[in-house]
């Protein structure tokens, strides 16, 4: 991880933003809440927490909010992207016991999914209602709100920040971290892997993005800064550079249609075998081939050929099924430095990234999910 960042402090990424969320070392999906303040003269400011982020990561969200803004209790407004969990299920706890004056923002889409949570339908509004601004009294301030239907869900919509031009995207922009010595805030080169493989997974088609990218692209004046749900913030030089690969970029339904010729199975048996030489050299001479080999699923779409493995079918599933195999068993820095391998082997070949588990830590217990009671005075 990068030492020279402290990721442990809200750090400012322009005026009365503030990017509040958690590093974890070696994870390989990281979430970005955001907290936006407007400020309204001698009224006292209004403060918008945007996408909340995972249970996980909310005692140290929690701490950053309130030594920014003194008490949780002091929160505005509370967006909510879309419904994944790793955005929505800090709500519930959020307006029912730390932040009760605070409004859940969203879109009517989006509620028919966060009502399951219990939320009160009197606490949410609705984006639509607001026909694409929100303005607020005691403050020339305005945010627009920009439809990104379908990335990754039908109600995704964007945040606008006009004053600052910053874009709050939501997982449109997000990315994995597959460089786990150092994980920029800022986004270089290095992240659009992962923001291609987070994209090819979780996004449906090129015809959504090239929407999303028309919609960000008529905003005026013109955005500045992108700050994603997950991965790294992206400003400068890779701004425009990002958003012209994004527009073009083949995700979801797009790869179905791929033929598979013997350039592609030869590519695809390429990655298989690459993946064996570098877990070979993690683990040891012999380990990989006896895991992989000892398990019926994956010798019933392969073979070897002395070392080498011969895929003989479906050969998506099988690296899939591969990397599952040979990473079940290790430890979150092993597992994560061999899921890289595989992601890595298959962006230098051209071929879709394979679709694995991304999670960085087991699921907390309600006990690690509410540890708030230190801060809080109730």
């Amino acid at each position: 991880m990068n030492q020279s960042q402290d990721y442990e402090s809200a750090i400012e990424i322009c005026p009365g933003a503030n990017w509040v969320g958690r590093r974890v070392e070696g994870a390989l999906l990281n979430c970005n809440p955001y907290l936006l303040t407007l400020e309204r003269g001698d009224k006292t400011p209004l403060h918008v927490l945007i996408d909340p982020g995972s249970p996980q990561d909310f005692k140290l969200t929690a701490t950053k909010l309130i030594q920014l803004i003194g008490d949780l209790k002091n929160l505005s407004i509370i967006t909510l992207n879309h419904q994944d969990p790793d955005i929505i299920l800090t709500a519930p706890t959020l307006v029912s016991r730390f932040a009760p004056n605070a409004l859940l923002l969203m879109t009517e889409n989006t509620w028919r999914l966060v009502a399951h949570t219990g939320i009160p339908r009197e606490k949410v509004k609705f984006v639509e209602q607001f026909h694409g601004t929100l303005r607020f009294k005691g403050t020339n301030r305005e945010l627009k709100l920009v439809p990104t239907p379908f990335c990754h869900f039908t109600g995704a919509f964007g945040i606008y920040d006009v004053t600052n031009r910053i874009l709050f995207s939501g997982d449109l922009f997000g990315g994995v971290t597959l460089d786990s010595e150092m994980f920029p805030l800022y986004a270089e080169e290095r992240n659009w892997q992962g923001i291609r493989m987070f994209h090819e997974l979780y996004f449906p088609c090129n015809s959504a993005l090239k929407y999303a990218i028309e919609q960000i692209e008529r905003l005026a004046p013109p955005v500045e800064i992108i700050a994603p749900q997950h991965g790294s913030i992206i400003k400068g030089d890779m701004l425009k550079e990002f958003m012209n690969r994004m527009a073009r970029l083949r995700v979801g339904a797009d790869l179905l249609s791929d033929r598979m010729d013997k350039l592609t199975w030869d590519a695809w048996n390429t990655v298989a075998n690459e993946i064996l030489v570098q877990v070979e050299h993690i683990l040891g001479p012999g380990n990989a081939i006896y895991r992989i080999a000892d398990d019926e699923e994956l010798m019933d779409m392969a073979r070897f050929e002395g070392n080498r493995i011969i895929i003989e079918k479906l050969p998506k599933l099988f690296i899939e099924g591969m990397v599952l195999t040979l990473t079940e068993k290790e430890v979150l820095r092993v597992a994560n430095q061999i899921k890289v391998s595989a992601i890595l082997a298959c962006e230098a070949h051209g071929l879709p990234a394979p679709s694995i588990d991304l999670s960085s830590e087991t699921t907390g217990t309600s006990d690690e999910f509410y540890p708030l009671a230190p801060i809080i005075d109730e």
